[in-house]
Order: structure tokens, then C-alpha cells, then sequence
């Protein structure tokens, strides 16, 4: 029991440590007011950047993008799918890679990549639902999910 406490104390005081370095002369006002969905040629697109921490796996880079025609829905919502979606894509990718699904993960956002990504996600919506295709170390889906389903899967 201690041991674990142990663990869990030196993890997130590397993980303040990492997140201060990485973003200890950053202008945060800036990075708030950074529109990161563009809307071109009748398309939402979105693309996020950054890494995973956890305590059992190494640093893994995650390139998230996805796209959705404007006439399909809000901008808003756009928003609200390619973050809900993102992330549990995330882990359950990281559940297939390592297992690591049931353990404390920390997400940390980048404006840029550093290297090539670990585990890509892309992401189409579309009038009638949204394709998926993940990609990851030894690992490679992707799949196809109707609005009812996304919504009121069980």
C-alpha cells in the first residue's frame, strides 16, 4: 500500500516537472484564444497534438484529426464528438497496446508534434455517422459508427 503511494507521488511530481518545463514560458492567454477547429471549403478540420503519460508506459506521441462538413452540424458539436471521441479512442487504444486501460492517464496537449506520432486517429463525419481508423504500435482498426449508434450505443 505504501509502495503505491510512493509510486503515485513520484509519477505526478514528474508529471508537474514535465508539463512546467514543456510549458513554463508559454503565453497562456495565447494559447486560449487559439482557434484550433478551421472551417475551409464547407469543412470543419481539427487536429491535436501531444503525448499520454502514465505510470506503466513510456511517453507515447498521439496525433488526433478529424473533419465533418459544415452542413452536417454546429461547430460546437463538431467540437464536443472529436474531443469525447478522441479520448476514448485513446484509451482504448492504449488498452490494446499495453493494457493500460484501467490506469490514471494524463494527456498533455502540444501545438506541435516532436516526433512521429504513436497512436494516430482519424476521424470522418458524415450525414450519416462517423468512420474511425486508429493506428498504433502492432495495432491497426477502423470502423464505422451510424449517429444512433454513437449516441445511444450501450
Amino acid at each position: 500500500m505504501k509502495k503505491t503511494i510512493l509510486i503515485r507521488t513520484c509519477f505526478l511530481i514528474s508529471l508537474v516537472f514535465i508539463v512546467t518545463q514543456s510549458f513554463g514560458q508559454t503565453d497562456f492567454q495565447s494559447k486560449l484564444f487559439k482557434d484550433f477547429v478551421k472551417t475551409e471549403n464547407g469543412k470543419y478540420t481539427a487536429e491535436e497534438n501531444g503525448f499520454v503519460v502514465s505510470i506503466k508506459a513510456n511517453i507515447l506521441e498521439i496525433k488526433i484529426t478529424a473533419s465533418c462538413p459544415t452542413t452536417v452540424m454546429s461547430r460546437d458539436n463538431f467540437i464536443l464528438t472529436f474531443s469525447s471521441f478522441g479520448n476514448s479512442m485513446i484509451a482504448s487504444a492504449l488498452k490494446n497496446i499495453n493494457d493500460q486501460g484501467n490506469e490514471e492517464l494524463v494527456l498533455v496537449r502540444r501545438d506541435k508534434p516532436i516526433g512521429p506520432a504513436d497512436i494516430t486517429i482519424q476521424i470522418e463525419m458524415n450525414v450519416n455517422g462517423l468512420n474511425y481508423k486508429v493506428t498504433a504500435k502492432g495495432y491497426q482498426g477502423s470502423n464505422t459508427l451510424t449517429w444512433d449508434q454513437f449516441f445511444f450505443a450501450n
